[in-house]
């Protein structure tokens, strides 16, 4: 399972920014390897429910570090 930083630096190369910009949305998306430490931890988050969940806690978009929009096309990375 790739670790929350990872998913950061990809989201990085995806959308620019810097990794501060997205840890917090990756650690959050994954705080459910806690729960499950395999990758069934995915149902929980990794779907079309969990980016309303996380739109609802963090906001519908951010304007990373870039200045650039982003949050929904981020998000639909990680499913």
């Amino acid at each position: 399972m790739a670790h929350p930083l990872l998913h950061s630096k990809s989201s990085v190369k995806k959308f620019g920014g810097k990794v501060e910009d997205y840890i917090h949305l990756h650690n959050w998306m994954d705080e459910t390897k806690a729960w499950v430490g395999h990758s069934y931890h995915r149902m929980f988050r990794h779907h079309s429910e969990g980016i309303f969940e996380m739109e609802k806690i963090f906001g519908s978009s951010f304007i990373n570090s870039d200045e650039k929009v982003v949050l929904q096309g981020m998000l639909e990375n990680n499913m």
